[in-house]
């Protein structure tokens, strides 16, 4: 996934680990290396496999064996460099921004005393086209004045035929309603690719064999295949399986195929760039044009598309997913095939969500134009398969749809150094503001307490690391609240009396224990002999609430300066719950601001991807 979230703290704490490197490299420069007699030059600082990645045919100084720790120092400082330039490039918000932009401009000054250019550093890595010649640009008049050319193709002798290097594909549902419509659609599409070149290798299927018949009778060349009962997905699998080219057009949604969709450009990206597929610009019937790249942010259990790019090279953009129809090679293909969804389940949407995953780059060049159906594709909702997958709660996709999963109450199932899920969270919410309700209605003094009174401060829910839920009620009320056994249970909770009442505290009965239990959570209900609440009632004044999961519920007095007083230092930045790091109980010293590491690292939903502090990527993913 390209798009990179950095805490503008962590950018401060980068600056800081900035100056110490330079400390550190400084005194390695005046030390050792004039010890060594070593020459101090840009091949040496930089890392070595990375300097012959980037420079293959530069005969580099290669730096002794006893020079291992400085040369592992010099690697360790270009990876930094990359990677604060690399989220310069992707971060979106004011101060994170201004604080990476700071680090980046104070590591680029850093890197130029170490005679390291950063623009060669940062530089991606080009190759020559293999199956298509290279072009080269003639001028900003040498087109004038329509503009049709600019960039002309230089001759070469490894060019291949395009239509040895790619064949079309393109998979159709037909039914009873739009039989004739499609065949309509697809004598417009199958005409305009054999005008634009008649040698094009095209495969089409279709559910239906009458339509493939009378196709074929037309378009003898065509490759036709019947294909009844399965999704998209597996259509187009079974496509692949029969292409011999090379590449592959991916037809998706093209009514028209013209020239403008130069599929030599997009190889030649490819080639170039180094990546896994290519797309062009799209256009509508109407004329209404787009570029067609977006990027994904998937984390916190929710994938939200961004229309626009963040990165460019060769006029073409880096894009997490492509709009419209794309190339891409068959060996890609047969290794990342499509999932077992149709168009409307979110075919694509988890297609490219997966290769990204993987690190496999994609672009769009929009001087490549697709005229397609539509700029929208409607899901219907239909997205349950391709959520559950990748356990997704929410998607705001491309199209500007928000689809929800919903949760039927889920079962909850911890997993140290992971997030609840939001069914999850919202389970736990369920119970403990269906308690409070019940207790409220049979006028049972009842208070948010522990990690549940926690979480409803800091972030008006439940703790993203929950594992239990506490709440206290006034002993007083200790046999009303037995009362309620039959409601809870209706409402499928277990309900256990678990007594220790005892005698006295200001001539009071104190204790009292309840155990709930609702869908894997437990909730402790514990009595004391007095209660903020009671108090305040008594004085005319109504108990403090806050807001839980959108339900407004009894706390102590003064929430907050219960939960500090509770929790201690710091309590406003973030330590998971004593049970998954292992400790004996709850009543200890929490060590804040820190998140264990994953057990699964990069896990979209691992609580090490966030920063230890700060409400807002807990409560809504930020663009």
């Amino acid at each position: 996934m390209r798009t990179v979230r950095i805490h503008y703290r962590v950018a401060v704490a980068m600056v800081f680990v900035l100056f110490l490197a330079w400390i550190t490299l400084s005194s390695l420069y005046s030390g050792y290396y004039r010890k060594s007699n070593v020459d101090f030059t840009w091949q040496n600082t930089f890392g070595m496999e990375d300097f012959q990645r980037h420079f293959p045919s530069h005969k580099s100084f290669m730096l002794k064996k006893s020079d291992k720790v400085s040369t592992n120092i010099m690697e360790k400082v270009t990876a930094i460099a990359k990677f604060i330039n690399s989220a310069k490039k992707h971060v979106r918000g004011s101060k994170t921004s201004d604080f990476l932009k700071s680090a980046s401009d104070t590591m680029n000054s850093l890197l130029i005393d170490l005679n390291i250019n950063p623009a060669t550093l940062y530089n991606r890595t080009t190759y020559n086209p293999v199956n298509v010649c290279p072009e080269t640009y003639k001028g900003t008049t040498y087109g004038y004045p329509y503009f049709y050319k600019g960039f002309e193709v230089t001759k070469c002798k490894h060019e291949i035929p395009i239509w040895k290097l790619v064949t079309i594909i393109k998979h159709v549902i037909v039914s009873k309603h739009n039989e004739n419509r499609v065949l309509k659609e697809m004598k417009r599409f199958l005409s305009s690719v054999y005008r634009t070149n008649p040698k094009y290798n095209v495969i089409l299927s279709a559910n239906s064999i009458k339509l493939l018949s009378d196709l074929k009778v037309m378009y003898p060349k065509l490759s036709a295949l019947n294909i009844k009962d399965v999704s998209d997905g597996l259509a187009l699998n079974m496509i692949v399986s029969r292409v011999k080219s090379p590449y592959v057009l991916v037809a998706r949604n093209i009514e028209l195929f013209t020239n403008d969709s130069r599929l030599e450009r997009l190889i030649r990206a490819i080639e170039m760039l180094n990546i896994k597929v290519a797309g062009g610009a799209i256009r509508n019937s109407d004329g209404h044009w787009k570029k067609g790249c977006f990027q994904a942010m998937y984390r916190n259990w929710t994938l939200k598309y961004l229309e626009g790019y963040d990165e460019s090279l060769h006029e073409c953009l880096f894009c997490d997913y492509i709009q419209g129809p794309f190339v891409t090679s068959k060996a890609h293909l047969k290794i990342n095939t499509f999932e077992n969804l149709s168009e409307t389940e979110g075919l694509y949407e988890e297609w490219f969500l997966r290769i990204s995953q993987k690190s496999d780059e994609t672009v769009t060049c929009p001087d490549s134009m697709f005229h397609v159906n539509s700029l929208q594709s409607k899901h219907d909702g239909v997205l349950s398969a391709f959520m559950k997958k990748w356990n997704l709660f929410k998607i705001v996709t491309p199209y500007r749809e928000t689809v929800m999963r919903t949760c039927a109450l889920e079962y909850h199932d911890p997993h140290n150094t992971k997030a609840l899920s939001p069914c999850s969270v919202k389970s736990n919410a369920h119970a403990v503001k269906t308690i409070l309700r019940n207790c409220e209605k049979a006028g049972i003094i009842c208070e948010l307490q522990e990690g549940t009174a926690l979480g409803a401060v800091k972030f008006e829910k439940t703790l993203p690391w929950e594992r239990d839920a506490d709440i206290t009620f006034l002993t007083a009320n200790y046999s009303d609240f037995q009362k309620l056994e039959t409601d809870f249970i209706n409402a499928a909770f277990n309900f256990s009396d678990l007594g220790s009442l005892w005698c006295c505290v200001d001539n009071r009965s104190a204790g009292g224990k309840f155990m709930l239990g609702f869908n894997g959570w437990n909730i402790e209900l514990y009595g004391q002999h007095i209660m903020d609440s009671e108090l305040l009632i008594q004085e005319g004044i109504k108990p403090t609430k806050v807001l839980l999961d959108g339900q407004w519920v009894n706390m102590p007095r003064n929430p907050g300066l219960f939960v500090r007083n509770r929790y201690g230092k710091e309590i406003y930045q973030h330590a998971e719950h004593w049970i998954s790091t292992g400790q004996s109980s709850g009543w200890i010293d929490y060590k804040t601001n820190v998140f264990t590491p994953c057990l699964s690292p990069g896990d979209h939903d691992c609580l090490d991807r966030y920063n230890a502090d700060g409400d807002l990527p807990f409560v809504e993913m930020l663009p």
